[in-house]
């Protein structure tokens, strides 16, 4: 679960988005706080812009990591739904060592909220959102380490979200010698993902939560 504990930014102004969607529509999202995990938050809307003056249409609150961030408004199963992606280095880490999420909100009248994920059973399982590019180690007792790299793209089909996955998990010897480097596995899976205009429904798990947990053990 994402920390919540959180410090207002010192400059606003550094970190609003606007994207346009029309020639008379954008997204503006205003992150005004910081938390403790490193993702920032604020105030998102959908926004009717004219010659002379605007108006917001919708609005709602927003969580993302703070880089390259991206918004745009899909429509599924005629439903305005907000794509909204960011990505977060680690602070010292090694090149590459980025994670960038998406995470979906429902645009429905003077609202933009958040949208469940659930399981076969009904039972929900947290926000619909998705690891585009997840990045982990574990330290094993050799003294090696394995790297987890999660890849995802998502497509919009109909009233459906098609989800491809990729998890590779490689190891490498103290020092990260690239040269000595062995992929210890390798799995693909696609996951689709149903909507019925309050939540989305997936019937199987994404990769990450097994293959992580396990330390990518064969089955």
């Amino acid at each position: 679960q994402r920390a919540q504990r959180a410090k207002p930014l010192s400059r606003v102004e550094n970190y609003v988005v606007a994207r346009s969607q029309s020639e008379s529509f954008a997204l503006v999202w205003t992150p005004v706080r910081r938390y403790a995990d490193g993702e920032v938050g604020g105030p998102v809307a959908l926004v009717h812009v004219s010659t002379e003056r605007f108006s917001v249409v919708a609005l709602g609150n927003l969580r993302l990591p703070p880089d390259r961030v991206a918004l745009r408004v899909e429509v599924v199963a005629g439903e305005e739904v907000l794509f909204a992606e960011g990505s977060q280095c680690d602070e010292g880490g090694q090149p590459g060592q980025c994670d960038t999420e998406l995470r979906l909100m429902l645009i429905r009248g003077p609202n933009i909220v958040p949208l469940e994920l659930r399981d076969s059973g009904n039972r929900c399982v947290g926000p619909t959102e998705f690891g585009l590019r997840r990045v982990h180690t574990e330290k094993l007792p050799n003294g090696w380490v394995r790297d987890f790299v999660l890849t995802t793209t998502v497509d919009v089909d109909a009233g459906e979200l098609i989800a491809r996955e990729s998890l590779v998990a490689t190891d490498y010897p103290p020092g990260r010698d690239e040269s000595r480097a062995q992929i210890y596995r390798r799995s693909e899976a696609k996951r689709t993902l149903g909507f019925n205009g309050a939540y989305f429904e997936s019937v199987r798990p994404t990769l990450w939560t097994h293959m992580r947990a396990t330390k990518g053990e064969l089955d």
